[in-house]
């Protein structure tokens, strides 16, 4: 498959349509390193570049409808991540936040003491206040629906299970704009398990 892949990239640029190029290259990219499953974790900097993969093939499926800003302080990106902990979460912003006007989807990342905090904002439609309660009862536990927001549960979970029970998901609002926050340890990953 990646070399079918490799190939369509090639005859791409040979035709000089590097927009394609960049898309299957995109698509290469976040099927190589999602489909690892040799490795348990990958750095902060590697998630982020498999979120970026992600929302550069969304932006060609929606035509433009959203834009995005990524912030990653260069001394952060080597500490260690779960693998496709943030394409969820900016796939809920996307289907669910998209109005009649531009969509702006922000991730920021931050060491804070001894802890990575990853914060996804985006100016969407929103939620309601007794849709957002229901959002985090799902997170607590305490909700008795589990078909609904797997995703940001799974998310919540796979956290908490690799980094303690204080880690996780954080849902708000603020200034009328749904903010997630992923948090978890700040522990410095390995050389030898960073992709190349």
């Amino acid at each position: 498959m990646y070399n079918i892949l490799n190939s369509l990239m090639c005859d791409a640029l040979l035709h000089g349509e590097k927009e394609y190029a960049k898309l299957i290259e995109s698509l290469i990219s976040l099927l190589k390193k999602s489909l690892d499953y040799k490795k348990e974790y990958i750095t902060v900097k590697e998630e982020i570049g498999l979120l970026e993969d992600y929302l550069i093939l969304q932006k060609f499926r929606y035509r433009n409808k959203f834009v995005y800003a990524v912030y990653v302080p260069e001394d952060v990106g080597r500490y260690r991540s779960l693998k496709l902990i943030l394409q969820p979460v900016v796939e809920n912003c996307i289907l669910h936040g998209m109005g009649s006007s531009l969509l702006q989807i922000q991730v920021s990342v931050e060491k804070i003491e001894e802890d990575i905090w990853i914060w996804i904002t985006d100016n969407g439609v929103g939620m309601s206040e007794e849709r957002l309660e229901e959002v985090k009862e799902s997170l607590s536990g305490e909700a008795e629906d589990w078909e609904e927001h797997i995703g940001l549960k799974n998310i919540n979970r796979r956290i908490q299970l690799h980094f303690g029970e204080r880690y996780g998901v954080r849902i708000c609002r603020e200034n009328g704009n749904t903010k997630i926050a992923l948090h978890f340890a700040a522990i410095e990953e390995e050389i030898e398990n960073v992709y190349i």
